[in-house]
């Protein structure tokens, strides 16, 4: 079983910081830097909540999040190619069938 270093606030920030943005520079979700936080065998009382939070806070995290609740756009109509469907591409060429080798030639 793995002993945990309890950490105070001050070093709580340290550690948050270069869990989300530095070393490790993934920018992942609060849960797994927390998991991970721990599984380096760190720990203090409120670790979910404050790697929530700072996730929050990450300007980074807020740009590239996912847009779920943006208006949606006008559907573009396509053509479609009628002319080119009947023509094919040969891309690997003949297929032969190889004769079988003769065991005893090993």
């Amino acid at each position: 079983m793995m002993l945990f270093r309890c950490v105070d606030s001050k070093e709580a920030e340290l550690i948050l910081q270069e869990v989300h943005e530095r070393t490790f520079g993934t920018h992942m979700n609060g849960h797994s830097m927390a998991r991970k936080i721990l599984r380096t065998g760190y720990f203090w009382m409120t670790i979910e909540n404050d790697c929530c939070k700072h996730v929050r806070k990450c300007q980074k995290c807020q740009i590239y999040a996912n847009n779920i609740h943006t208006s949606p756009t006008t559907l573009n109509v396509l053509s479609v190619p009628w002319p080119f469907s009947m023509w094919g591409i040969d891309v690997i060429g003949v297929i032969e069938q190889k004769h079988q080798m003769d065991i005893n030639s090993y």
